[in-house]
């Protein structure tokens, strides 16, 4: 195992400490692994942006990436 490798370790180590999450909690309660379609994601980002940039960038470009 590298220097860095057992540095980052030691950064995970205490972080988990820190939130007070024990390395089995993570095991036993894994992350989802659902992934926002390219089309979900530019929705979000078009609902998330003022209406000044979304004008800037024109919703006809929005609606040309929607699969």
């Amino acid at each position: 195992m590298t220097a860095r490798k057992r540095a980052e370790l030691d950064t995970v180590r205490v972080l988990l400490t820190q939130l007070g999450i024990t390395p089995e909690e993570l095991l036993s309660n894994p992350a989802p692994r659902e992934m926002p379609t390219f089309a979900d994601y530019i929705d979000r980002v078009a609902e998330a942006v003022t209406p000044g940039t979304r004008n800037a960038y024109c919703e006809s470009r929005f609606a040309a990436l929607r699969v």
